[in-house]
């Protein structure tokens, strides 16, 4: 309906893939993909997947690939540590590849979107990556590389933050976001920004006086 609209410049695809732990997914769909993504790593020979994982040593050896579980967490009533998002005590090669298909799931995701709203629309083609790339299960790199440009949602502050991130921390973030252009003449865009008082349930650090306009600075 609005895909020739010359009004409409820009389509965003979904809202921050991967966010809020969204990339890591537990369910009975990802578990027969998860599976189906092994078989095809491992050319449908599971005494490769044993020998690459090094299953013997940690008393699990698989005879086919729909024995092969999710990592799920496997230390009932043990928190994770403040600094995981995951934790469990399966093998390391397992831990490894489960990130790596969860990586390609979330990327297939956008692909999808995006080939759904190609030769169908005028505008250009992104979505909006939020912060804390560094520990999901995303390649940014390559959910970019099929749309016209990359977007980011820049919040040195968020939740009950007490002071705002660092503008090095604020400044390396943003190097990489400009980093997964599709190709360098294409440039990038912030999607979303912290203009005032914030959180979710906790309000937590208010910008001060001309804040703002040193953070949309550092963004150019």
């Amino acid at each position: 309906r609005y895909g020739r609209r010359k009004a409409v410049a820009i389509w965003q695809v979904d809202n921050e893939l991967g966010h809020e732990n969204s990339d890591l997914d537990f369910s009975d769909n990802s578990l027969h993909g998860w599976r189906r993504w092994l078989k095809h790593k491992f050319g449908g020979r599971i005494e490769r997947l044993n020998e690459d994982w090094g299953t013997t040593f940690w008393s699990v050896t698989y005879n086919d690939f729909e024995e092969v579980p999710l990592p799920k967490y496997t230390m009932p009533g043990t928190p994770a540590h403040t600094n995981e998002n995951f934790r469990s005590n399966m093998s390391p090669g397992m831990l490894l590849d489960y990130r790596r298909f969860r990586k390609d799931s979330v990327t297939a995701f956008a692909n999808h979107q995006v080939d759904l709203l190609k030769n169908k629309v005028d505008g250009c083609i992104t979505t909006n990556a939020p912060g804390g790339e560094w520990s999901k299960a995303v390649d940014h790199n390559d959910v970019f590389a099929s749309m016209d440009f990359p977007a980011y949602d820049n919040y040195p502050v968020w939740g009950g933050s007490l002071a705002p991130t660092s503008p090095a921390d604020v400044a390396l973030s943003l190097d990489m976001v400009r980093g997964w252009a599709p190709n360098s003449s294409t440039g990038w865009m912030v999607a979303e920004q912290l203009i005032g008082a914030q959180g979710h349930d906790i309000i937590g650090y208010t910008p001060r006086p001309q804040q703002i306009v040193a953070w949309s600075a550092s963004t150019l």
